[in-house]
């Protein structure tokens, strides 16, 4: 984690005078993010190893730093000086101090643990040993899983900015700003759909899984996602009209459209989420890797042809058909395991 947190850092600390277009506040706000890669890489092992320990804990570090964020902004618009810097500083102020209370929970988890009994204490650290020695024929080391899980996460994160950057170079700085904010407020379904995926996560890792139950845990999951992605996307479209002029002005009523463009766009991105989560489950993030790749380069490669054609929801139509073909690659992927782990359990009982 650290050496990848370095790497990326130094090299958004290169390349800030590049992205910043020569406006040095978000040149400085581009390194300042670069620190908070480097924090973040220190950390977020820890943050996610407690997600397997005590998700209750884990939602509470999860939730720190948005709130520590929202105080941040929410200070300087009362003192009037919102500026690009200063959200870089709340958003690294944020993320260390979500640490540190992680640092806190973590240390009253350890105490609990060693207040158990002796027969508890020896059941958890045989259990532990069963993990670490991986007695799964399909075990593999943390290191060539963290390789496959990467080659899926890096796309999936360059798959939620790559619209915006694309576009600061190829509309003018106020269309950029109307995509930004209906971006934002379609992408308020992600959260659910990451709750969704986070909490069954754990869940679908169990290796004690039976194929029945791991099917219908798996089928359950991509239909509650489906449904609770579309009743929110449904609210958010219907409330744009009055809240996007009541949150951020007047100005910005023409991210309406946005918002109703990317509506299906975000459905569909919450449940790839949520299909990913479930094949990384399986102990494949390969598979989930190759449906990122493949959607992400699909819709890079339309940006262009897609904004000169039809403007700046032409960045909608190319973020979309990246989506679909990667939730396509993701589905079929998860529905041919289904029923190869059927065909496995017939050959095993016969």
């Amino acid at each position: 984690m650290l050496v990848g947190g370095l790497l990326v850092a130094a090299a958004g600390i290169i390349a800030a005078p590049q992205l910043a277009g020569g406006v040095r506040e978000v040149e400085d706000a581009y390194r300042l993010a670069s620190l908070g890669i480097i924090i973040n890489s220190l950390f977020a092992a820890r943050l996610f190893a407690m997600q397997a320990r005590d998700i209750r804990r884990w939602n509470v570090v999860r939730v720190a730093q948005p709130l520590f964020y929202a105080v941040g902004v929410a200070m300087m618009l009362v003192l009037g000086d919102v500026s690009v810097r200063g959200v870089a500083i709340a958003l690294v102020a944020s993320t260390s101090l979500q640490f540190i209370v992680l640092g806190l929970l973590s240390l009253k988890l350890s105490t609990e643990t060693d207040g158990l009994s002796p027969a508890r204490s020896v059941e958890v650290d045989v259990n532990l040993a069963r993990q670490s020695a991986g007695d799964s024929p399909d075990h593999v080391s943390q290191g060539v899983y963290g390789m496959r899980y990467s080659a899926a996460a890096v796309p999936t994160v360059l798959a939620a900015q790559y619209d915006k950057i694309a576009l600061s170079r190829l509309v003018s700085s106020p269309e950029v700003g109307f995509y930004a904010v209906g971006s934002t407020v379609a992408l308020l379904v992600a959260p659910f759909s990451a709750a969704i995926a986070n909490v069954v996560f754990p869940r679908a890792s169990k290796r004690e899984l039976g194929w029945r139950e791991r099917r219908t845990v798996e089928t359950k999951t991509i239909v509650h996602v489906c449904a609770v992605s579309l009743l929110v996307s449904a609210a958010l479209c219907a409330s744009a009209p009055l809240a996007v002029p009541f949150f951020f002005g007047s100005a910005f009523t023409a991210s309406v459209p946005v918002v109703w463009a990317l509506a299906a766009v975000m459905v569909a991105r919450s449940v790839s989420q949520v299909a990913g989560a479930l094949i990384r489950a399986r102990g494949l993030p390969g598979a989930a890797a190759v449906a990122q790749i493949t959607g992400l380069v699909l819709g890079a490669a339309l940006m262009l042809p897609a904004v000169s054609s039809v403007g700046l929801l032409g960045a909608a139509v190319a973020l979309g058909i990246g989506e679909s073909v990667t939730l396509a690659i993701l589905l079929i992927s998860l529905g041919r395991m289904q029923r190869s782990d059927r065909r496995l359990s017939v050959v095993v009982d016969a």
